[in-house]
């Protein structure tokens, strides 16, 4: 049984998590092991349960072990613990308030126990604000209601609930992996609204960009010769390119926020500044006039006060050629844009 036990302990430091669990579960089966044994393996065996992500199992053997008698109080701590984890883990935030707060009655300079304390605060105060309920949803089934609910919040303090429930990687995974390009424009234009609004200084444009794969969001804007959006776009209007248009003004702010860091931060972040500034270009680049107005909009707005931090990109990109080539007076649509524009990176 000892020889099990300290494989399991073997395995789950090299982070074999499967392993440990079978060891573990293997040194519990011996006969006749004594009580106190039986509680620690089973605390054990909740800790690779939860490293496994099945958070039913770990309340099981959490549940186990605590209907053991005389189980020792440094035990009765992190069983306590790993049932309020796979608690909140499965969205029962009141038995996991109770077992942390049980948890903190035990140990209160227990730090890992505080601080998911003030995580279930923040998923409470989400819940309330009904951003609980919009990230569940797209969680299950991706939908425009959730997203416009996002969208259209009046209280941009709503992000930072967004974030406290990892909601910016859920939004990029209906941009990625949802079949309705409806979804993933909705969900492009949450996560631009994220990546340009603060409130009390605080802003989830750096949890957005943690998020994003950049590699995979400037893909979706190609340069015409190998752009993935075909067909004539006669009498079309920016509602038929709402990803790519999503997309542009997404690359806008994101390389907004990283050119207004620190110049030591700013200059470690020029690479992927410059590919998110050549996917807004492709915009202008497109033949799509949508295209090339998200673009414009996006160096109108997103990236207005830092032309001048952004000039020897702009201009190794070729910003004023391709300015002049898009300065067609019988489009409205563009060449009023194309003035501001062209003034503003000149100022």
């Amino acid at each position: 049984m000892e020889q099990k036990k300290e494989d399991g302990k073997a395995f789950f430091t090299q982070g074999k998590w499967a392993d440990a669990l079978a060891s573990y579960q293997a040194a519990l089966a011996y006969p006749n092991v004594p009580v106190d044994m039986q509680s620690l393996l089973l605390s054990n065996i909740a800790m690779c349960q939860l490293k496994l992500r099945d958070f039913a199992g770990t309340l099981s053997s959490c549940d186990q072990a605590m209907s053991l008698p005389n189980v020792a109080a440094s035990v009765m701590e992190k069983l306590l613990f790993r049932r309020a984890q796979a608690y909140m883990e499965l969205d029962q935030l009141t038995p996991s308030a109770r077992d942390i707060k049980a948890v903190l009655q035990l140990n209160p300079g227990n730090k890992p126990a505080a601080l998911l304390l003030r995580q279930l605060q923040e998923r409470a105060r989400a819940d309330a604000s009904g951003v609980g309920k919009a990230l569940k949803s797209l969680r299950d089934t991706p939908s425009l209601d959730a997203l416009r609910f996002l969208e259209h919040a009046s209280d941009t303090s709503i992000y930072r609930d967004v974030v406290a429930q990892h909601g910016e990687s859920v939004l990029w995974k209906c941009v990625y992996a949802c079949e309705d390009r409806s979804v993933g424009a909705a969900a492009l234009r949450v996560l631009h609204k994220m990546s340009t609004a603060s409130s009390g200084g605080y802003s989830s444009a750096a949890a957005v960009l943690a998020a994003v794969d950049l590699t995979i969001l400037t893909t979706f804007v190609q340069p015409p010769q190998v752009a993935l959006v075909n067909g004539n776009d006669d009498g079309a209007d920016s509602s038929v390119f709402a990803l790519e248009v999503g997309v542009i003004g997404l690359c806008g702010a994101l390389v907004g926020y990283l050119a207004a860091q620190p110049t030591e931060t700013s200059d470690r972040t020029l690479a992927p500044r410059r590919l998110l500034l050549d996917a807004v270009l492709n915009g202008l680049r497109s033949d799509r006039v949508p295209l090339q107005v998200a673009a414009l909009d996006t160096l109108l707005t997103d990236l207005k006060q830092l032309h001048a931090k952004l000039r020897t990109s702009l201009d190794e990109l070729g910003i004023f050629p391709l300015l002049l080539s898009r300065a067609d007076v019988f489009e409205d649509r563009t060449v009023s844009r194309v003035a501001l524009v062209f003034s503003q990176v000149l100022a």
